[in-house]
């Protein structure tokens, strides 16, 4: 019996893809993001409600449709907003225009806000 439930459960594993680094132009692009929106996977899941009633397992195509489209929405319209409190330190590292190594360190005075995407 266990092992039953073992390769059952098995099914339902799928591998993880390792996480690429989200490119700077598309974390630039978050603030033009709408925000993630319920309404908006809604219109898309019923968009796709013949794929669910063609399916010989609706219900798992259900799963699988809602699924897909809830993730779909996060990664193309979520944004994340974070607050940096006052007396944060910052520090960076880099170059300037012609090779020499900067470093760059600053106490944050105000509340300052960023913008973002999940990765």
């Amino acid at each position: 019996m266990s092992d039953i439930i073992d390769k059952i459960r098995n099914l339902f594993k799928l591998p993880k893809p390792r996480q690429a680094s989200i490119p700077p132009p598309l974390i630039l692009k978050a603030k033009t993001r709408s925000g993630t929106s319920q309404t908006r996977v809604a219109e898309r899941v019923f968009t796709r409600e013949n794929e669910i009633f063609d399916s010989d397992q609706p219900h798992r195509q259900a799963y699988r449709i809602i699924i897909e489209e809830v993730l779909k929405e996060i990664r193309e319209n979520a944004v994340v907003e974070i607050a940096i409190p006052p007396n944060a330190i910052i520090i960076g590292a880099g170059s300037d225009a012609t090779g020499t190594p900067v470093t760059v360190t600053c106490q944050i005075v105000n509340i300052q806000t960023a913008t973002g995407v999940i990765k």
